[in-house]
């Protein structure tokens, strides 16, 4: 509360800093990105300024959601991160006017192309950050062994699901974004200054709060990552009890690092972010030993802004949030 919080990707230095969710007391909080004044916003998905941003995902019951591709043959498709006037943008998902549309993931000509939360039956999911073709891939969230797939954001009333942040079975899971109808969803941080910090997506009905990163009510919440050195982190998934997690920037001197979403034990785990000094960064997915890779945000003026999963051979690797050697890690907000 008492720090201000920083645009998510790294404001310029000669332009004042908004939060990331340009959360004002006096203005009303508006969508992911931190939208400037002169400029029509747009929430991550695309919605107009004129019409209530709905969660990151679209998933209101009057309205047909789309996929985060966003494919619309008579739209063009805009960028998921509204990059600067002055720089070129590249969208989320590469989607180039003089380019066929690549699925957040770099779908292979030799594989099906499957959006990123397209469960479908008849078709074989692809494990967000492991494609490896000598390995059964599962859906993001683990399949069920009967086949019933559970995408990201909407559950099915008839199968006890984990949420992302991973509920307990015995309580029932609300999507990421607390879409129920009952309930008036709230911006994604709703970090109004006189009300205290919320857990990141607000869901239950009865105000109780589960924060994403697991929100103590003594400890004073950070960033989307908390990272307090004092406080144990679970990481975004929330994996198996068996297995220490760490947060999502795993910045522990004396621990190696585990990836977000635990591959297999048959599998080296890298992880999401893995800000290790004396270890060279991995691309969040599927880094090739081939391929050099960009950071997932890199958006600096002196740097054409890479495609977020676009390898290029000439293009020397950056973690996911631009961590170079010379500069202390930032957390994933880049404060």
């Amino acid at each position: 509360m008492e720090v201000k919080t920083k645009n998510i990707f790294k404001n310029r230095a000669n332009v004042k800093t908004k939060d990331i969710f340009k959360n004002r007391a006096d203005v009303k909080t508006t969508d992911i990105i931190s939208y400037r004044p002169d400029v029509k916003t747009k929430d991550i998905i695309g919605n107009r300024v004129n019409v209530k941003t709905t969660d990151i995902f679209n998933n209101r019951m009057e309205v047909k959601t789309k996929d985060i591709t966003r494919k619309l043959a008579n739209v063009k498709i805009k960028d998921i991160i509204k990059d600067r006037e002055n720089v070129k943008t590249k969208d989320f998902i590469r989607n180039r006017v003089d380019v066929k549309t690549k699925d957040i993931f770099k779908s292979r000509a030799d594989v099906k192309r499957t959006d990123i939360f397209n469960n479908r039956m008849e078709v074989k999911t692809k494990n967000i950050f492991k494609n490896r073709a000598n390995v059964k891939t599962k859906d993001i969230f683990k399949n069920r062994a009967d086949g019933k797939t559970t995408d990201i954001i909407s559950y099915r009333p008839d199968v006890k699901t984990k949420d992302i942040i991973g509920n307990r079975v015995n309580v029932k899971t609300t999507d990421i974004f607390n879409n129920r109808m009952e309930v008036k969803t709230k911006n994604i941080f709703k970090n109004r200054a006189n009300v205290k910090t919320k857990d990141i997506f607000k869901n239950r009905a009865d105000g109780k709060t589960t924060d994403i990163i697991s929100y103590r009510p003594d400890v004073k919440t950070k960033d989307i990552i908390g990272n307090r050195v004092n406080v144990k982190t679970t990481d975004i998934f929330n994996n198996r009890m068996e297995v220490k997690t760490k947060d999502i920037t795993g910045k522990l001197a004396n621990d190696k690092i585990k990836d977000i979403i635990k591959n297999r034990a048959n599998v080296k785990t890298k992880d999401f972010i893995l800000n290790r000094v004396d270890v060279k960064t991995k691309h969040i997915f599927k880094n090739r030993a081939d391929v050099k890779t960009t950071d997932i945000f890199n958006n600096r003026m002196e740097v054409k802004t890479k495609n977020i999963f676009k390898n290029r051979a000439n293009v020397k690797t950056k973690d996911i949030f631009k961590n170079r050697a010379v500069v202390k890690t930032k957390d994933i907000i880049k404060n």
